[in-house]
């Protein structure tokens, strides 16, 4: 008796049932998969916060605040889609997909905001789709056949468990889905939003696609009736003899002020810039005025503020150069209407963005990419480009070939290595140090095989980044510039033997190189209140930059030398959102910012 009644009822001691390992093995692996891509995000985005404000918490928690009903959803769809009834096959599986497919695109959201400092946006898939498979290879250094198979042992494992299995425990499911989803849209009600330069890392993914969509707003009727009355500021001109040197114009992919000592002190990875820069003339105060190669290729070569049109599907992706084809003022026009044979050089592929398309239709004579055929014994790397030491000596041949005909020529040249994910060409290491160290040895080599030339005598050489590195603002670089203007900064230099031992502590802009290179060649000195001249002895400043911004992507900075003003772009309801209104009266700048920004989108 005593022997059944220990094995009885309520006095079973506890026994493990091997049967049901299964089952609690696959709800904890599914409840890791599904959290995993969320606590990710909340440890990258609190690390990031803290190095900047020092503030603990701060990140994570506006992480779980602002994701909060996406990841209600995603849970809801996990709940439904492991608790429908097994007889409804068909429902079961949409359910499945459909949280497979949320959960990619929100840890593809993840790998954007942690490789290039911005969130996937729908423009931006347009873009760069055709090159996704050969960036991701890239950013895992080149994936080998062990980390092939594991990739695919982990894709079937995650199809296995999400589309196919059964074996869960679906009541722990459905009780634990409910409670997170509360603690979840709990979480959205008591953390309190927070005012922070930043805040674009913690926005989750539709609010940020919503909020940047108003970029794409168009104008109204009336609106556009009105502007087209306004007046744009009139250029000053000034009489003076023109020059025909030879010109090279140097466009470096994401060479950034914070990367050299002389340019900014935070880092010491351009030497040789920083010598070429000491012995020439230095634009120590110059500003991108956008955040693509695209836009600065629009700045640098047609002299224009790359603002596209409203509802243009240009949110940085989509319609490359939308609005600034059959530019009749671009540089290659008016140098060729002054006797210059031009060029575009370039290790890249120019199909990616319609760049080849676009160059033909500004006036270039010569247009050349990676399919050149002195490239063919290089290795290639990001957009099939060859290293930029190919690139160089590329220029180099060029040059010599120009050097035997009487007729001046312009080279427009850009550079691709340095481009993200910053693998050296040399090593095969991706990193952003050595890569950039590597190509300020590429440009070094340039200067010292153009000075053997004599070319600086009657020749210019002007070096100048395309953008800021897609990667996170330094804390220092804010520290520095402020928060607006840091992510702007890139080095210009100026060289020829007119231009010696000197540098400019006052804002530029790129567009200020371009109408730089207009007046040199021309019978005319003309600047406006937007377009200065910075290759001119002395240079002449704006009074207002540019600044097309890549984090916020509806907002446009505007810089003067004592004000920063941030525009944000919303057809008839653009509006500057950086001072107080008080300011504005005393400051009298923002409406005439505005009209102008307004002008130059619809013009």
């Amino acid at each position: 008796m005593v022997s059944n009644s220990s094995t009885s009822g309520s006095h079973q001691p506890f026994r493990f049932n091997k049967t049901r390992l299964p089952t609690h093995l696959s709800t904890i692996t599914l409840n890791l998969l599904l959290y995993l891509p969320l606590i990710l995000k909340a440890i990258y985005v609190e690390k990031f916060i803290y190095k900047r404000s020092m503030q603990l918490g701060v990140g994570s928690l506006q992480v779980l605040a602002h994701d909060a009903v996406i990841y209600t959803v995603l849970i809801m769809l996990f709940v439904l889609g492991f608790t429908v009834d097994w007889r409804h096959f068909i429902i079961r599986m949409v359910l499945r997909l459909a949280l497979l497919s949320c959960l990619v695109i929100y840890v593809s959201d993840l790998f954007i905001i942690k490789n290039f400092n911005t969130h996937l946006v729908l423009n931006d898939v347009v873009k760069y789709i055709n090159y996704t498979p050969q960036y991701i290879s890239e950013l895992s250094g080149g994936l080998s056949f062990f980390s092939t198979i594991s990739i695919c042992v982990v894709s079937c494992v995650t199809f296995y468990l999400l589309v196919v299995m059964k074996t869960i425990d679906r009541k722990r499911v459905f009780y634990l889905g409910c409670a997170v989803c509360m603690i979840t849209l709990s979480l959205k009600l008591i953390v309190p939003k927070t005012t922070y330069v930043h805040s674009w890392i913690y926005q989750d993914l539709i609010s940020y696609n919503r909020i940047i969509y108003s970029e794409s707003v168009d104008y109204s009727v009336e609106f556009k009736a009105k502007l087209s009355k306004y007046n744009p500021p009139q250029p000053h001109c000034e009489i003076h003899s023109p020059q025909s040197p030879a010109i090279i114009l140097l466009m470096v992919e994401s060479l950034s002020a914070y990367q050299s000592a002389y340019f900014s002190g935070i880092k010491d990875w351009t030497p040789r810039l920083d010598q070429i820069a000491q012995k020439h003339f230095a634009l120590k105060e110059l500003h991108a005025n956008g955040f693509t190669t695209e836009d600065g290729e629009i700045a640098l070569l047609t002299g224009q503020a790359p603002l596209y049109r409203p509802a243009s599907f240009t949110n940085g992706g989509g319609a490359s150069f939308q609005g600034f084809f059959q530019a009749k003022e671009s540089l290659p026009n008016l140098l060729k209407a002054r006797g210059y044979h031009t060029s575009f050089l370039t290790t890249s592929d120019l199909s990616f963005s319609n760049t080849k398309a676009w160059a033909q239709s500004i006036g270039f004579n010569k247009i050349e990419g990676h399919e050149h055929p002195s490239y063919n014994k290089w290795p290639r790397f990001q957009f099939k480009s060859a290293p930029d030491k190919a690139l160089m000596e590329r220029i180099l041949s060029y040059v010599d070939e120009r050097q035997q005909f009487e007729q001046p020529w312009f080279i427009f040249s850009k550079t691709v290595t340095s481009h993200h994910p910053f693998i050296n060409p040399k090593t095969g290491v991706k990193s952003e140090e050595q890569t950039i160290r590597y190509v300020d040895q590429q440009i070094g080599m340039l200067y010292e095989e153009l000075n053997k030339r004599q070319f600086f005598k009657n020749g210019l050489l002007i070096i100048v980044g395309d953008h800021h590195a897609m990667v996170p603002v330094r804390q220092k670089e804010v520290d520095q510039w402020g928060a607006f203007r840091a992510t702007a900064r890139i080095p210009g230099v100026i060289v020829s033997d007119q231009h010696l031992h000197t540098s400019d502590q006052q804002l530029f802009q790129q567009v200020d190189i371009q109408q730089g290179l207009v007046n040199l060649t021309s019978n005319q000195r003309c600047v406006t209140q937007w377009r200065g001249d910075a290759i001119s002895i002395p240079p002449i400043h704006p009074k207002w930059i540019i600044h097309r911004r890549g984090d916020l992507r509806n907002k446009v900075s505007v810089f003067t030398q004592a004000h920063d003003y941030l525009i944000e772009l919303n057809g008839d309801q653009t509006r500057d959102i950086s001072l107080p209104p008080n300011e504005h009266d005393q400051l009298n700048e923002a409406p005439n910012i505005i009209e102008h920004i307004n002008w130059l989108r619809i013009k």
